[in-house]
C-alpha cells in the first residue's frame, strides 16, 4: 500500500512536530511505501519519496483572524497551501497514494486543506490525525463566535475524511460536538504513540537537593503561579530544594509574592537539545496540564517522562484525561490538582518516595499501549479497510 503522509513539521521541534515525527517513522518501518510531504523534515526514516516544502508568507495574525469571522475561511497559511500542491501534484499523481493521511497538530487547518485537495484531485481516501482539536478550546481561544467560524474552515475535510484518528475520547467528544456530522463511526483512538516502550535507568540521584524539572513551555493556560506559589510553600519548610524550569519562557519570578530565598532556587533555563543531563539531576519530573475544568487534552510530555527512572508531579485536574490515564500509577507517580497547598504536599509526597528501580515496572503496561508498534497495525487496519472499500469509489463522489 502507497500512503502520503501530509504534515507541517516533522521534527522534535513541538510537541506536534515530534507526535508528526513518530507517526510518519511507524508507518514508514511498516514495509509500506510512505511519502512524506512537510514543510520541516528532521527523520533519519527511509522514505519511498520525500517532498519538503519551504515555509511562505503568512498573513498576519489579526488580518487572518478577522477573515474567519467574516467569511470562515483560514488564510493564514494560504500561500504554503498553494505552493505545496503546485510544487507536489504533479509527482503524486505520478506515485500515486492509495491513501493520503493528513497530520493535524497545533490547530494547523491547513494541512488538513491541503491534504483534501490533493485526496480530491488524485480521486484518492483521506484520513486524518488530529494532535490538538480544531477550533482550539475555549480557554486558549476565548470567542465563542471565533471558535464556532475556525470550526467552519475545516469542514470539508473532515466530512470527506474516511477515518479520524485522535488522541482520546474527551478530544473526540469535542471535536464532535463541534463539528455537524456524526464523527464516532468513522474514528479511532490513537493516544500520542511513543518510540521506546523500555525504561531507561539513571540510577539514584547523587545529590541530596530535591530537584523538580519541568520541560518545557509553561504557558498562561496552565497557571504558572501555581507551581511557582506550591514550591515557595515546600521550600520554605525544605531549603534543600529546587525548581528549574527549563524552555522557552518569559515568566516573571519577582511578580510573585515569594521568599528571596525560594525565588533564588527557582531556576529559569533555556532549552536544551540533548535532555539526558537534566533527568539524570532531577528528583522529581514536573508536568502540567491547563487549569480548566474541561480540559480534553493528555500530556505529551508526561509520556517521554514514563520512560525514565524518575518519580513524575502531574498537576492536572481531578477530571482531566491525564488524571484519568495515569491514576492507578501510585508507586511512581503522584497527581494532584492546580491548588497550591495541594502542590506543596503532592511535592512533599513525590520527596518521600525513595529510589527503587522495581516501582517503575507499573509503567511497563502503559508504554506497550503508548508504543508505536501498537499504533500503527490498528491504523493500517482502518487503511486496509478503506482502500478495500468498493475499491476506492465511495470517494470519488464525495465533496
Amino acid at each position: 500500500m502507497k500512503i502520503l503522509v501530509v504534515a507541517y513539521d516533522v521534527s522534535e521541534y513541538s510537541s506536534g512536530a515530534s507526535v508528526n515525527k513518530v507517526l510518519s517513522e511507524g508507518l514508514a518501518a511498516s514495509g509500506h511505501e510512505v511519502v512524506l510531504l512537510s514543510t520541516r523534515i528532521e527523520s533519519t526514516s527511509r522514505y519511498h519519496e520525500q517532498y519538503q516544502i519551504s515555509p511562505q508568507v503568512e498573513l498576519p495574525s489579526k488580518l487572518a483572524k478577522l477573515i474567519v469571522l467574516l467569511f470562515a475561511l483560514d488564510l493564514k497559511y494560504i500561500a504554503w497551501i498553494c505552493h505545496a500542491y503546485i510544487k507536489s501534484i504533479g509527482p503524486i499523481k505520478h506515485c500515486l497514494p492509495d491513501i493520503v493521511y493528513a497530520l493535524g497538530s497545533s490547530g494547523k487547518g491547513c494541512v488538513l486543506n491541503l491534504s483534501y485537495a490533493i485526496a480530491r484531485k488524485i480521486k484518492r481516501p483521506l484520513a486524518i490525525h488530529l494532535v490538538d482539536p480544531i477550533p482550539p478550546p475555549k480557554h486558549y481561544v476565548k470567542s465563542d463566535l471565533l471558535r464556532r467560524k475556525i470550526s467552519k474552515t475545516i469542514r470539508r475535510p473532515i466530512e470527506y475524511a474516511s477515518m479520524l484518528s485522535i488522541n482520546n475520547k474527551q478530544m473526540l467528544k469535542y471535536q464532535n460536538d463541534n463539528t455537524n456530522s456524526n464523527l464516532y463511526p468513522k474514528s479511532i483512538i490513537i493516544p500520542d504513540p511513543i518510540l521506546q516502550n523500555e525504561t531507561k535507568y539513571y540510577g539514584p540521584v547523587l545529590s541530596s537537593k530535591v530537584v523538580l524539572t519541568y520541560l518545557g513551555t509553561l504557558t498562561e493556560s496552565r497557571n504558572p503561579a501555581s507551581l511557582i506559589l506550591g514550591f515557595a510553600q515546600y521550600h520554605s519548610k525544605n531549603p534543600n530544594s529546587e525548581l528549574r524550569i527549563i524552555g522557552h519562557n518569559s515568566i516573571n519570578i519577582g511578580k510573585y509574592d515569594i521568599s528571596a530565598k525560594a525565588a533564588s532556587c527557582i531556576k529559569l533555563l533555556d532549552w536544551i537539545s540533548d535532555l539526558e543531563v537534566a533527568y539524570a539531576e532531577s528528583s522529581i519530573l514536573v508536568d502540567v496540564d491547563a487549569d480548566a475544568k474541561d480540559d480534553i487534552f493528555t500530556s505529551h510530555k508526561i509520556k517521554k517522562y514514563l520512560i525514565t527512572d524518575r518519580v513524575i508531579l502531574l498537576i492536572t485536574g481531578d477530571k482531566s484525561p491525564s488524571a484519568e490515564m495515569f491514576r492507578r500509577m501510585t508507586n511512581s507517580m503522584v497527581i494532584c490538582n492546580h491548588d497550591i497547598c495541594m502542590i506543596e504536599n503532592a511535592i512533599s509526597r513525590a520527596a518521600r518516595i525513595k529510589y527503587d528501580p522495581r516501582i517503575f515496572a507499573e509503567r511497563q503496561e502503559m508504554l506497550r499501549c503508548l508504543c508505536i508498534d501498537n499504533a500503527v497495525p490498528r491504523i493500517l487496519s482502518r487503511f486496509h479497510e478503506i482502500v478495500k472499500s468498493d475499491n476506492g469509489k465511495t470517494f470519488h463522489g464525495k465533496t
